[in-house]
């Protein structure tokens, strides 16, 4: 009886399939149905945790130690934790970004968010949510979508941006942020086949087991592969390399060529409308817009000597079309649009690039943050949003960051 009921149930099953192959539309017919699409978002899964394994990279940081894993928590509105410290508070600050915001490869209290927002607690004696809502590889429209889906609703006071990275390499590959990468794409089309349609089962039936078992996995074959590791488990102050030569003086950045011009004239056509987008729509909300520059280490200052297979690595430039002198001499011109966006549409300007002089020793790969350069970018973050609240100005640390 069993058996019977397994065949009617396959040649049914097959039946269907075979129905809906003979019902498909032809392509042109198909075009005329209602598009499933949608803008994403690009955040991170609400009420997830995730573990990475450190990349060689992360170990230039000649303070150390550095943890051979870090890991992100989620909390249900897609920020990083902790980013609600307080039911009721007094007022929120919302960091948005891309990884150099998110800061994956720091311990929660580290990230310059969460630290500016202790500080700030400190001087003024008030409760402040320091939201991060940093996400890899984000550009400014994926965090201008952002903004609109899950910032705006909560109205923080502040909305701080920092972005010039990403924008340079998607513009410079593609001249448009309405690529259609996948997972990229500002629109994004939702693929109804078999794969999708499991994916949704699962979604509906077993999401908190599937994430449960996934997560399990994925620490099984870290901690696996930690055993086997060279390396060894836990804090690895002996990958450390050497500290570098703070006082090596940097070469000057060379003009640009016809090709740089070319792409600063794509950067300019596309990046400062997204800006100004942004600090138009945090105004038309009340959420007072901040921009900030994004600190990238000059070539010879350091860092980006060891960033090999990293985002500022030589192979990693040049599938972009871009080299190391070349990189560096537009990302200083997407800062300076940052600049003149923020003078000229009234946002307040927090200028981390020209802050003071950056040393390897603040960023592991010439851009992102080690432990010490996320706690000066605080530093210099708090200064200025006490300073704008006309509070007393946050005591300046020993070294004068």
């Amino acid at each position: 009886m069993l058996t019977a009921i397994i065949i009617i149930g396959l040649l049914m099953s097959a039946l269907l399939f075979g129905t809906e192959l003979a019902l498909r539309p032809g392509e042109r017919e198909a075009s005329e149905l209602p598009a499933k699409r949608f803008l994403a978002m690009r955040e991170w899964l609400p009420n997830s945790n995730h573990i990475y394994r450190t990349p060689e990279a992360r170990y230039n940081d000649p303070a150390g130690p550095v943890d051979d894993t870090y890991s992100l928590t989620i909390d249900r509105h897609g920020f990083i934790e902790p980013s609600i410290r307080h039911a009721e508070p007094d007022f929120e600050i919302a960091f948005i970004g891309g990884s150099t915001t998110e800061c994956l490869y720091l311990r929660p209290m580290e990230r310059f968010p969460a630290r500016a927002g202790q500080l700030l607690e400190a001087q003024t004696g008030l409760k402040i949510n320091a939201i991060n809502a940093g996400r890899s590889s984000n550009h400014t429209m994926h965090s201008l979508v952002n903004t609109i889906g899950k910032i705006v609703p909560r109205r923080p006071r502040y909305g701080v941006l920092m972005h010039a990275t990403n924008d340079i390499g998607w513009l410079g590959g593609h001249d448009t942020y309405w690529m259609t990468k996948k997972d990229i794409g500002l629109v994004q089309g939702r693929n109804r086949g078999t794969t999708q349609a499991l994916r949704d089962l699962r979604d509906r039936t077993f999401p908190y087991t599937f994430r449960a078992l996934s997560k399990g996995i994925k620490t099984l074959k870290l901690r696996i592969a930690q055993v086997f590791s060279k390396n060894g488990a836990g804090s690895s102050p002996k990958k450390q390399a050497p500290k570098a030569a703070s006082d090596q003086a940097a070469p000057p950045v060379p003009a640009p060529n016809a090709k740089e011009l070319a792409r600063r004239k794509v950067l300019r056509e596309n990046y400062e409308p997204a800006l100004r987008s942004f600090v138009r729509l945090a105004k038309a909300w009340g959420i007072k817009p901040v921009l900030m520059t994004q600190i990238l280490l000059r070539p010879g200052v350091g860092g980006q000597a060891n960033a090999q297979g990293d985002l500022l690595g030589a192979d990693a430039l040049a599938r972009g079309d871009f080299d190391v002198a070349s990189f560096s001499s537009i990302h200083a011109y997407a800062n300076a649009l940052i600049v003149h966006v923020a003078k000229t549409e009234g946002a307040v300007l927090i200028d981390l690039a020209g802050a003071r002089e950056w040393q390897a020793g603040d960023v592991y790969d010439g851009l992102h943050l080690t432990p010490t350069g996320s706690e000066k970018v605080a530093q210099i973050i708090a200064r200025a949003i006490a300073a704008d609240l006309e509070a007393v100005p946050v005591a300046q640390s020993p070294d004068g960051a």
